[in-house]
């Protein structure tokens, strides 16, 4: 094989390798690109399946569940979720401040090494008495603590807290309610109703406070009962 022979041969593997790197990095390419608009579409269904949920629960079109307690007649639960219940409480601290005041005291004395007083040493002088005074302040606290742990439920007829004790909060009795939070501090649900403790609120566990809202819409606008 000559010089010229060999450089052409050269040239061509370098040619051959060039167009090979190129249809490789095309065929990689085009891969990406499918396993993208896969991932796209199977989003964009995730997402078309979420929102149609969302309007089948706010329909009233939810499946009932069951739960360990006996409900009223014609009442179905809808949704459970893990709750504390917190609301705020007073604690009262008592500080009691004493001292000692020293009464009636006689005085002792010695004038030339002579002990004064008639009886001498053994009655020279009187033990003095004291008395103790003291004083008592209260200071009053509030602070935001749990009360009961349970389960919250939302039926066609009430909101029902299963904890140590039963709440019921039927719907006609809550005059305004709020749902908020975060994952860091909590989710909760805030009912206003009648003889409800100071700040009461329920944290929810497992749910997100947007989630319970949906069910709660849903079920106050259709199925209540």
């Amino acid at each position: 094989m000559g010089f010229k022979d060999f450089v052409n041969k050269v040239q061509k593997s370098t040619k051959d390798y060039r167009v090979a790197r190129k249809k490789l990095r095309e065929s990689n390419a085009a891969k990406r690109r499918e396993e993208e608009a896969a991932i796209a579409l199977q989003e964009q269904k995730e997402e078309e399946a979420e929102e149609l949920r969302i309007q089948q629960i706010l329909k009233g079109k939810i499946k009932p569940i069951t739960i360990s307690i006996n409900l009223q007649k014609g009442e179905i639960a809808y949704l459970s979720v893990p709750a504390d219940r917190t609301a705020s409480v007073e604690r009262v601290v008592e500080t009691t401040k004493g001292k000692s005041k020293k009464k009636g005291v006689i005085a002792r004395g010695i004038v030339g090494g002579v002990l004064l007083g008639p009886v001498g040493a053994l009655a020279g002088a009187a033990t003095a008495k004291s008395s103790h005074t003291s004083s008592t302040t209260q200071q009053v606290f509030t602070e935001t603590e749990s009360i009961d742990s349970g389960t919250l439920v939302l039926t066609n007829q009430r909101v029902l807290f299963m904890g140590n004790q039963v709440l019921p909060m039927p719907y006609e009795q809550i005059i305004a309610y709020s749902f908020y939070g975060d994952k860091f501090n909590g989710y909760k649900f805030a009912p206003k109703y009648v003889e409800m403790y100071p700040n009461e609120t329920f944290v929810i566990g497992g749910s997100s406070p947007s989630e319970m809202e949906l069910y709660y819409k849903g079920i106050t606008s259709n199925l209540v009962r």
